[in-house]
């Protein structure tokens, strides 16, 4: 299954992006999540939703139930990385799964050798492996154009004219949402293969840490609905 997102990236404000970085170190995951701040005065919360799913016909139901699942959010960022992981670690021991967060187990430097990486998951008898990894960064604009509020005509003229004065124009608005787009991906490690996929899009995130507690409730609760979770 091939996986495809936007690549539209935007520029930033200074001084958002001063902010953020006091937040968050690292340069991937800062990099498509910097704009997202200046979205809180339009918005002022959050909402993710899934654009696609697929599931392997061959997982049984409850697949994941007391497995050892390894996760790791891939990001040079390794504040951002410790976050995530953690909090879909805690969401899968919460349903019944056991929860290992890839930044226990592997550096990033270590984690982009594949044979390593295996090795040390297959150490740690992990069952299966779930990835997550922001692939865009995307802002949508819509625009309401501007209308205008007519009154009648009367046969006064004192009436009219009175009452004309209030046939005013609305202006138009334009809002600008920001959608964060993240991959998620299961493999098992027996066979190495896939057996879940999902896209997801968050819009207008408020913060870093809100954002990621949000995604992890989300996944957690897509695996819920695909049935990997009892």
């Amino acid at each position: 299954m091939q996986l495809q997102a936007s690549t539209n990236h935007s520029s930033v404000m200074p001084g958002v992006q001063s902010r953020v970085h006091r937040e968050v170190s690292g340069r991937g995951f800062l990099g498509l999540l910097v704009s997202v701040v200046t979205l809180l005065v339009l918005t002022g919360c959050s909402s993710t939703t899934f654009v696609s799913t697929w599931q392997s016909p061959d997982i049984p139901f409850g697949a994941l139930d007391g497995e050892r699942v390894a996760v790791f959010f891939i990001s040079d960022s390794e504040t951002s990385r410790r976050a995530t992981e953690n909090a879909l670690v805690r969401e899968l021991d919460e349903r019944g799964a056991e929860g290992l967060a890839g930044y226990t187990l592997l550096t990033a430097e270590e984690a982009q050798d594949e044979e390593a990486a295996r090795a040390r998951l297959v150490e740690e008898e992990a069952d299966a492996v779930l990835t997550l990894r922001v692939i865009s960064e995307e802002e949508r604009i819509t625009e309401t154009p501007d209308t205008w509020v007519q009154v009648p005509y009367y046969r006064s003229w004192g009436r009219y004219w009175e009452r004309s004065w209030y046939t005013v124009r609305q202006p138009g608005t334009t809002r600008t949402d920001t959608i964060v787009r993240v991959e998620i991906l299961i493999y098992e490690m027996e066979s190495g293969e896939l057996i879940w996929a999902s896209l997801s899009d968050t819009t207008n995130p408020d913060d870093i840490d809100s954002f990621v507690q949000e995604l992890a409730r989300a996944v957690d609760g897509e695996m819920e609905k695909s049935k990997l979770l009892s």
